[in-house]
């Protein structure tokens, strides 16, 4: 059976490998030397670094301790180039050697210079204060938004998080906030001639907050806004990208009409 597999051409063996799940594909990696190296750039595209590995019910993503990860790019560095997608999911820097996670983090970011979405997660509402994580794994992070593949970035219940991080960044098209504490901005970087954001979705947001992305957005322009949650402010997020604004999705409850109309 591996024979006849291995008999294929390479360019249809690697689009058979794109729709298999991750223990199908870990299986694949056993089962010959040449498809192994066929099946890393598939099994390494979408990790998800998850030191308390919750079940989050993902068979397509990769999931990986900190620890893991490390000793994998160290055995194999050349895997980092594979990596498209990235999730952290936060690590309790409150707890013994949580610092150090962090800063294992911190230093691993760099390696991903293909990356095409980051994501930031807290696994509770409100927990996961950004302002709360180490100042080496800011500059991190800040650095990772600056790549140039880079194109979607997703924050995901982080207080405190601020946009201004995002003004200099180009190369992000689309961004996720859900769930999220913005912190008000200390004004922008943003250059006259800017380019306005290609995508952007909020999703539960308390009043300040979403004042603080009006405010944000009013600076930047966005061209696609995706946008469920309280609808007091919505008004004033609509005018602050009135002229850039083409494509507009409104999860809207009937009593939220006399907000938009």
């Amino acid at each position: 059976m591996v024979a006849t597999i291995m008999s294929l051409p390479t360019d249809i063996l690697d689009y058979i490998l794109s729709f298999l799940e991750v223990a199908a594909l870990e299986a694949c990696a056993q089962s010959h030397p040449i498809l192994s190296m066929l099946v890393e750039r598939h099994l390494y595209s979408n990790i998800n670094l998850d030191e308390n590995f919750h079940d989050l019910g993902c068979q397509n993503t990769h999931r990986l301790r900190i620890s893991q990860l490390t000793k994998l790019l160290s055995d194999s560095p050349h895997i980092s180039n594979y990596v498209r997608n990235l999730t952290i999911y936060m690590a309790d820097h409150g707890k013994p050697h949580g610092e150090l996670i962090y800063d294992d983090i911190s230093s691993t970011l760099p390696m991903f210079s293909q990356l095409r979405k980051f994501t930031l997660c807290g696994t509770n509402h409100y927990q996961y204060r950004w302002h709360g994580l180490p100042k080496v794994f800011h500059s991190a992070f800040f650095d990772t938004l600056k790549q140039s593949p880079l194109k979607e970035v997703s924050i995901e219940r982080i207080s405190d998080f601020p946009l201004s991080l995002l003004d200099n960044c180009e190369a992000v098209r689309s961004l996720t906030l859900n769930e999220c504490g913005i912190a008000r901005s200390e004004g922008t970087l943003t250059k006259p001639g800017f380019t306005p954001l290609g995508s952007l979705s909020i999703q539960v947001f308390d009043g300040p907050s979403l004042g603080y992305i009006a405010t944000w957005v009013g600076t930047h322009g966005v061209r696609s806004l995706r946008f469920s949650g309280l609808f007091r402010l919505l008004p004033e997020l609509l005018s602050g990208c009135a002229n850039t604004l083409t494509d507009l999705n409104l999860n809207a409850k009937r009593e939220c009409a006399s907000y938009i109309f």
